[in-house]
């Protein structure tokens, strides 16, 4: 829906378990949830080598995957958020917690995936974040 490209599938409308790959789709009802009290953190975990968004109750409702790169810096090449979670903001939040996490340890970032260099467009602040060979237009 949002994505494009070979190695960033993004938002695919699917929903998975924490342990493993993406799931069949499942059908959606907006109506019977209430998203006001939706609390998402992001984790990173290193087993699989992405960000984690994680709601209260355990559910994974997107991620980031990302590569470790030689030089150091993490190149995000996928992000993909659950269709049940479209339009909650799950995206822009799990970008600026992944972000932030790898500010907060000095480290750099190649984003191929379009979602993740389209979201630094938008917030110039963060292209302080980029690989010293990479370029994005603010």
């Amino acid at each position: 829906m949002w994505l494009s490209g070979p190695d960033c599938l993004g938002f695919l409308g699917s929903t998975w378990n924490r342990s493993g790959p993406p799931l069949a789709r499942r059908p959606v009802r907006w109506h019977d949830r209430d998203m006001s009290d939706l609390t998402v953190n992001v984790r990173e975990s290193l087993a699989t080598n992405r960000f984690e968004a994680v709601l209260d109750d355990g559910t994974v409702a997107g991620f980031a995957q990302y590569r470790l790169e030689s030089d150091g810096s993490y190149r995000v090449v996928h992000t993909e958020v659950s269709d049940a979670y479209e339009g909650e903001g799950i995206g822009s939040t799990l970008a600026r917690g992944m972000l932030d996490a790898l500010q907060e340890r000095d480290l750099a970032v190649r984003p191929d995936c379009p979602f993740i260099a389209s979201w630094m467009q938008k917030h110039p602040d963060y292209l302080d974040l980029l690989a010293e060979d990479v370029e994005i237009q603010a």
